[in-house]
């Protein structure tokens, strides 16, 4: 192989590793809240099945309020539409997915969108301080949030979208 070849996939790892180990920093933890549940073996279900997804490093679960607290593994990719499946999956819906991010390698745009991992985030409401290391927004897309609250406050603010998670401001 030329010395041209070998340093530019010298450059070329470098660049991936960096992009990868930055950008997969920045979502702390997310704390999800369940509905549809009537006894303690309902939340188990749920624990067991988020669990399950590779990305979360533990699950820490509250029988009297129906929540978890989430973790995610180092490095990883978070994909909030995996936690909303494994949550659809045990037999339940989500009430409401509030995360914690790491803003301050965090480009918003004029629009208010950010991008983490391939997922872009559309702020509706708030908007982010640059001064505050961590910021906490709630998921309010449909699926996210009950259908009574997703009909009566968001619906016709957002535009359904796989790729995109529409945002409120909680703290930050």
């Amino acid at each position: 192989m030329s010395k041209i070849k070998k340093y530019m996939k010298t450059v070329l790892v470098a660049l991936l590793y960096f992009v990868f180990t930055i950008s997969h920093a920045q979502i702390i933890k997310a704390n999800l809240q369940a509905s549809g549940l009537t006894c303690s073996m309902c939340n188990l279900s749920i624990k067991k099945s988020l669990e399950k997804i590779s990305f979360i490093e533990s699950v820490v679960p509250d029988v009297e309020t129906a929540t978890y607290e989430l973790k995610f593994k180092k490095n990883a990719v978070i994909n909030f539409n995996e936690i909303k499946k494994a949550v659809t999956n045990a037999g339940f819906s989500v009430a409401k997915l509030v995360f914690s991010i790491d803003t301050q390698n965090i480009k918003i745009n004029s629009d208010k969108k950010f991008e983490i991992n391939g997922f872009v985030y559309a702020i509706i409401d708030g908007k982010m301080d640059s001064k505050n290391a961590t910021t906490e927004f709630q998921i309010v897309d449909k699926g996210f949030v009950s259908d009574k609250v997703f009909k009566k406050k968001y619906r016709g603010k957002i535009i359904a979208s796989e790729n995109v998670h529409h945002l409120i401001q909680i703290k930050g």
